[in-house]
């Protein structure tokens, strides 16, 4: 993203990235290179940190160290307990955040998990915004990421410019936690759809069909699907067409099937995906 892409008019903020594995790397690298001058990033492995070190971003010793010198916090770990490790663990982020100061959790966690971190944050006049991706690595990489955002309005329209330079389809959906309940709706389709499309594939197989040829055909029907066009390309070319080993779409579906319960709500196709993807574990043993 060129510098011009800020406005003259816009005031810049100091901004912190905290977790640059796989995707936070490419989300941060691009913060990095949208106009600003300095990025602040942790990430618990130093050696995450080493490409965009190189690029230019300021490494923290801390979690605690990137809040002392900005004003919002991205945060992109892989689990509620991550999350709040960097905010509330020693060396945390919390005790260093100064009123009027937004966190912005693009982690996958829950809804639950998301309001009691904002309780915690609001009595210190911290803002905070859940803003789960979807979009993979090519979308980080890209600037196209889907970002589905929980919180006050105010907030969100402070974010909103560095926001745009990591995603494209960005919607504040309603008030604290309602970007997990979307992101989860989210892994819900994709999980489901993506077994869906290995046994069709795999049914095409058995019957003597080239699985790549039958998906290509289906790509010009009602089957068509960012799921049947990528993920469908990929498995197509493998010996094992149903593919069920995936850690993170493991954890964020048996969030789900967690959440449902409390909810008084059964899920049975989420439930069937959430068994697969665990006895994939449980086969590695």
């Amino acid at each position: 993203m060129p510098i011009e892409y800020f406005n003259e008019n816009q005031i810049m903020k100091n901004l912190g990235f905290i977790g640059t594995g796989a995707m936070g790397n490419l989300m941060a690298h691009r913060l990095l290179t949208s106009g600003h001058q300095e990025l602040f990033i942790y990430d618990r492995n130093a050696d995450k940190m080493t490409t965009l070190k190189q690029a230019g971003a300021r490494t923290c010793a801390s979690a605690g160290e990137v809040a002392r010198n900005t004003e919002i916090i991205f945060l992109m770990v892989l689990t509620a307990s991550d999350v709040e490790a960097v905010l509330f663990g020693p060396n945390g982020a919390f005790n260093s955040l100064q009123s009027g100061n937004i966190v912005v959790c693009m982690s996958s966690i829950s809804a639950t998990k998301v309001k009691n971190i904002h309780s915690r944050l609001k009595k210190n006049n911290v803002g905070f915004l859940d803003a789960p991706v979807s979009g993979g690595k090519s979308g980080a990489k890209e600037g196209s990421l889907a970002i589905m955002v929980g919180g006050d309005k105010e907030d969100f329209n402070v974010v909103m410019p560095y926001f745009e330079v990591m995603g494209h389809n960005i919607n504040l959906i309603g008030a604290h936690g309602s970007g997990q309940t979307a992101k989860a709706a989210n892994q819900i389709i994709v999980s489901v759809t993506r077994a869906a499309v290995g046994e069709a594939l795999l049914f095409a197989q058995r019957e003597g069909a080239d699985p790549e040829q039958v998906r290509q055909a289906l790509m010009g029907g009602l089957a068509h699907s960012a799921i049947l066009e990528t993920y469908g390309a990929r498995i197509s070319k493998l010996p094992n067409l149903i593919e069920f080993d995936s850690p993170i779409l493991k954890k964020d579906i048996n969030n789900i099937v967690t959440t449902a319960a409390e909810l008084g709500l059964e899920l049975p196709f989420s439930r069937l995906t959430q068994e697969m993807y665990n006895q994939v574990d449980s086969n590695n043993d």
